[in-house]
């Protein structure tokens, strides 16, 4: 689909921008509802047309899920009618600018003790991620962070992972004495697989051997995350 075949019509509210674009920079953010910014943005790909309908279109189509728009390939957002190439441009250049702002985040060491801190710390880690993603994160012996490293990369359900590149990656930074393990699971499901459990095994095995031990790893999906720390599964 073309720009100019993006499902529009003339907008019969003159001023209607004018007052949108005002309460948005009223700095009361808050005022504006999903759907509402959505149409602001589309305001830039689609010029001079009522988006209105639209943005409602675009947030029906993920069942009123504002996150799960900004997370999308911009082929399944093409799939709505009346969102062309800019608007799918234009979507997914905020969803780059939202995960440059999580990794930007990440550039902080913090010291991680709990499970839900270190979930929150690498939750950032994949956001838009459509498929399966396997991180490592390095602490010191006092639980600082040192680095980060995306191990391998996956399919949409699932991921293989050689214990060698984890040992090969902790062997980088000689202060690693922990390591957080970190994978997301796109589908929702927060629970692990038998081969996230075996894989967890061999890769502490693997880290065992030149005393670095596995501090947790943590299975993201969305909002949620599941730990192999809180469940016991640490071996």
């Amino acid at each position: 689909m073309t720009d100019n075949q993006e499902k529009t019509s003339i907008n019969p509210h003159e001023g209607h921008r004018g007052r949108m674009r005002a309460k948005l920079l009223s700095g009361q953010l808050d005022v504006l509802c999903p759907h509402e910014l959505i149409e602001l943005l589309t305001y830039y790909s689609i010029p001079r047309r009522d988006t209105n309908e639209l943005s409602h279109d675009i947030l029906n189509y993920f069942n009123g899920n504002f996150s799960a728009v900004f997370e999308a390939a911009p082929g399944e957002l093409k799939k709505i009618p009346g969102v062309g190439e800019n608007t799918a441009a234009l979507i997914t250049l905020i969803k780059c600018i939202m995960r440059e702002i999580e990794h930007e985040k990440l550039k902080e060491k913090p010291i991680l003790t709990t499970a839900e801190e270190m979930a929150d710390y690498v939750s950032g880690l994949f956001f838009g991620h459509q498929n399966e993603v396997f991180y490592a994160v390095f602490l010191n012996n006092g639980g600082k962070v040192i680095a980060y490293e995306k191990i391998v990369d996956g399919s949409i359900s699932e991921i293989s992972v050689e214990p060698r590149k984890i040992l090969e990656a902790a062997l980088k930074y000689p202060k690693t004495k922990q390591v957080i393990l970190t994978h997301n699971h796109p589908s929702g499901n927060i629970q692990p697989s038998g081969s996230d459990i075996d894989t967890t095994r061999l890769i502490t095995r693997a880290l065992n051997t030149v005393d670095i031990r596995v501090k947790d790893h943590l299975i993201i999906a969305g909002h949620r995350y599941y730990s192999f720390l809180e469940n016991d599964l640490l071996y």
